[in-house]
């Protein structure tokens, strides 16, 4: 959870040009969808890929660059000057309608000074106070017009608490930063106002508890975390199945993970170490009886039992380095042997043989390099020779 909640938050903690650009995005997905708000221009609807950026363009090929993104619409989105790859110099924003939005001043990658803030009709708006890296920059979207953007800075990092909302004003996210570096409480909502993560980071590192929610409001995972380790993991389904559970004891992470099907009937469970199969895997099947048992070490597994539903045993198998190796042995339902095969590295070679209901022996031959070779002898059920088909 913690590599996925560090990717979240680099997301939202991406440079002011970085968050425009997500929220074209996230208005396009919006507009796709049939209860969202209507967006207007000009008093005409907003064809949704307009609202999308479809490309970036470097313009300049020496250390100081400018770098262009165009709507699908083809009206350009920004420019932003670049030095050794970093905002360096103005960036300057756009409305569809070409109007400038707001224009930022970049030095050595940090925010600097908002030159202005306009509204669509080319009015002034309250775009903060950001000057010479200190003071607050406000973020409006470029349709609905709603703040979607808010936060302090300091010396060019940002120092302070940090607001974001959806298209619609709704609020999204709300942290603070220090030096530019998540430390603190965080909140992330849903759209619909549903609490979808909350936690603590220092320093953008995890600690103490943390947690995800389904927009229904049922836990999704819940976490511990102590100086960036991570003590204890649960994660559930939607229908509140516990099925990944993880401790850490001894600095070993250890665990079981579990799969239910819809009528929360358990079908599997099993033991892992570092997020990786180590120990029992046992699956089910619906009516709980066993289905099989498997055997790992470090992801590999090394022998595997299955059942059938009448409890007696279907295979048996041995791995060696993932590949079955040695005997293979296959059962009727009755629980009489079926087929005995020898493997080497994953390949049938050497004895081969399987067997009547009765016990008797149907066939016997011998494999090579996964392929039959020699005489394969052919047995009726009482026992007696009935011919012989010879393989190279």
């Amino acid at each position: 959870m913690h590599k996925l909640l560090f990717i979240i938050l680099a997301i939202l903690f991406c440079s002011c040009d970085q968050v425009l650009n997500s929220i074209a995005k996230e208005a396009a997905t919006e507009a796709r969808n049939k209860d969202s708000m209507q967006f207007s221009y000009n008093e005409k609807p907003i064809a949704t890929d307009k609202l999308d950026v479809v490309e970036r363009k470097k313009i300049g090929q020496d250390s100081f660059y400018l770098v262009r993104s165009y709507f699908l619409s083809g009206e350009k989105y920004y420019d932003s000057w670049y030095k050794n790859d970093m905002p360096h110099g103005l960036t300057i924003f756009y409305f569809p309608s070409k109007k400038i939005q707001y224009t930022l001043e970049y030095k050595n990658g940090l925010a600097f000074s908002l030159i202005n803030s306009f509204d669509e009709k080319g009015e002034k708006n309250d775009g903060g106070n950001l000057k010479n890296g200190t003071g607050t920059l406000k973020i409006y979207h470029p349709i609905t017009g709603n703040l979607i953007y808010h936060t302090i800075y300091k010396d060019g990092l940002r120092h302070g608490k940090y607001l974001s909302y959806y298209s619609d004003g709704k609020k999204q996210d709300e942290m603070t930063f220090k030096n530019d570096t998540v430390s603190g409480p965080y909140v992330g909502y849903f759209h619909s106002g549903q609490i979808m993560r909350k936690g603590n980071l220092n320093l953008s590192i995890s600690t103490g508890v943390q947690e995800e929610f389904y927009e229904s409001g049922k836990q999704k995972k819940y976490d511990e975390w102590e100086n960036g380790i991570q003590t204890k993991y649960k994660e559930y389904d939607e229908n509140g199945y516990l099925v990944n559970e993880k401790e850490t004891i001894d600095h070993k992470l250890i665990g079981t993970k579990y799969y239910y099907n819809n009528e929360g009937v358990m079908l599997s469970k099993g033991q892992t170490y570092n997020d990786k199969k180590h120990g029992i895997y046992e699956y089910y099947y619906s009516n709980g009886k066993k289905k099989s048992h498997e055997l790992y070490r470090n992801d590999t597994v090394l022998t595997e039992t299955v059942w059938y539903e009448n409890g007696k045993i279907s295979a048996e198998s041995v791995y060696k380095d993932g590949l079955k190796t040695g005997i293979y042995k296959e059962y009727y339902p009755t629980g009489k042997i079926k087929l005995e095969q020898t493997y080497v590295a994953g390949i049938k070679e050497g004895p081969y043989k399987s067997y009547f209901n009765n016990g008797n022996v149907y066939n016997i031959g011998n494999f090579k390099d996964d392929e039959l070779t020699g005489e394969l002898k052919f047995y009726s059920e009482n026992g007696k020779l009935k011919g012989v088909k010879q393989y190279k």
